[in-house]
């Protein structure tokens, strides 16, 4: 979920484009959860570090769904395995 506004960092951000992007986030976070009832997810905000000018980055906000157990592969490799298509997740969320 990210505003249309060009700002790398999420504390530059204003308070009208933090309400829109939260309620937006608020939207998708709804949208898993009657795709996926009761999923744990995590909600998390990307922001550039200082310095990094708005062109190389935009400050964004990412759902994540839980929905495998972390194991082997992605604790020894920090590489997480997406077990889903990622059409059929769209697909699934759309419908949602």
């Amino acid at each position: 979920v990210a505003h249309r506004s060009t700002r790398a960092r999420f504390d530059e951000a204003t308070d009208a484009e933090i309400a829109v992007v939260a309620r937006v986030t608020r939207d998708a976070v709804a949208a898993v959860d009657r795709a996926l009832p009761g999923a744990p997810y995590n909600v998390v905000i990307h922001s550039a570090p200082p310095g990094i000018p708005a062109r190389e980055m935009h400050w964004h906000i990412e759902v994540v769904p839980r929905t495998s157990v972390i194991a082997g592969f992605e604790l020894g490799s920090g590489i997480y395995a997406n077990a889903v298509a990622p059409e059929h997740a769209a697909r699934v969320l759309r419908e949602a």
